[in-house]
């Protein structure tokens, strides 16, 4: 059976002479070998990126010694595979050995094919714990995303939204919404099908989100709705981005078998300095925006209004020191 995982091996020992005799068998076997003279050393050579993901660690070297590197490691991740060796004899060092979070033990001078065979598990072990972690962050962002589009849903954003809030109550730094939507999809897909439809969520979804700030939250709200979270975005801020997205917007072209069809939308923008400081009072007063902007041919965005004096609950704390972004 192939696998997947590199024959690549990191050899810890401070025995120069040791790792030159387990570098030469290992090397004739097939394995690309790499070597360090201590545990520290190991560390260092196992933080670079595309490092070994098994190594044949001694048990006694300096401060940190074989299983000392072993405790250290079972904290990281991604995971490597740990063979130790040791001159030491009996049961005892072997059960030490498990406590300390080593994978195998082989008993010095290691014996070439006992040492070949736990390096074959660990290649298996580790390409079983990688195969894991693929699918728990899949899970993640199916749990996430939005499977037409791939951009956060709307539990994600509401959760961003929420802790965004939070910490514009704290510290007085605003937070921006642009609420956005395309003219009704429903009507593309009757006409020219529903696969016509999605094409063009996910080329709209594709370019927006491809101008926002990395840490700004973009994500498909409802059917045909768009949200982006703004952090440290005033009103007028949040109006020039939902200016260029709608810009971006009116020039996508869907291409149909009828020929090209243009996109239009309408966005309804609300930032916390208008005194709406919890979530949804910050979203209603972003979808009565957008109504507004419906109302005024799709093609705007519209600022939502501020509460009346007296209504805003924000609490009295001093601003914060960041800087608000343009």
């Amino acid at each position: 059976m192939e696998l997947g995982i590199p024959k690549r091996v990191l050899l810890v020992d401070d025995d120069g002479v040791t790792r030159g005799v387990l570098a030469k068998l290992l090397g004739v076997r097939g394995y690309d070998v790499f070597e360090a003279e201590s545990g520290a050393a190991a560390l260092r050579e196992l933080s670079q990126p595309n490092a070994p993901r098994l190594a044949v660690v001694d048990w006694n070297m300096g401060t940190i010694n074989g299983p000392e590197l072993c405790r250290i490691l079972r904290g990281r991740l991604p995971y490597t595979f740990v063979v130790l060796t040791t001159a030491q004899e009996g049961r005892k060092p072997l059960v030490e050995a498990m406590h300390a979070g080593a994978d195998g033990y082989v008993q010095k001078p290691a014996d070439p094919d006992e040492l070949e065979a736990w390096l074959v598990a660990g290649q298996r072990v580790v390409e079983l714990h990688d195969r894991e972690l693929e699918g728990r962050a899949e899970l993640e962002r199916r749990a996430t995303h939005d499977l037409l589009t791939g951009t956060r849903n709307r539990g994600s954003l509401l959760e961003i939204l929420g802790r965004e809030i939070c910490r514009t109550r704290r510290t007085s730094f605003p937070t921006g919404v642009v609420l956005f939507e395309l003219d009704p999809i429903l009507g593309v897909n009757e006409t020219h099908g529903y696969p016509l439809g999605d094409d063009a969520l996910i080329d709209v979804a594709r370019l927006c989100a491809g101008m926002v700030r990395d840490y700004d939250a973009f994500g498909r709200f409802g059917k045909d709705e768009f949200l982006v979270v703004l952090p440290g975005c005033t009103t007028a801020n949040a109006v020039r981005v939902a200016d260029r997205l709608l810009s971006v917007i009116a020039r996508t072209r869907v291409h149909t078998a009828m020929g090209e069809l243009s996109i239009a939308a309408g966005a309804g923008v609300a930032s916390t300095e208008l005194g709406h400081l919890e979530s949804q009072a910050l979203l209603t007063a972003a979808e009565a925006a957008l109504q507004e902007s419906r109302r005024d041919g799709r093609a705007r965005a519209e600022s939502a209004r501020p509460l009346a004096k007296g209504d805003s609950d924000f609490p009295p704390t001093e601003p914060d020191t960041m800087k608000a972004p343009d």
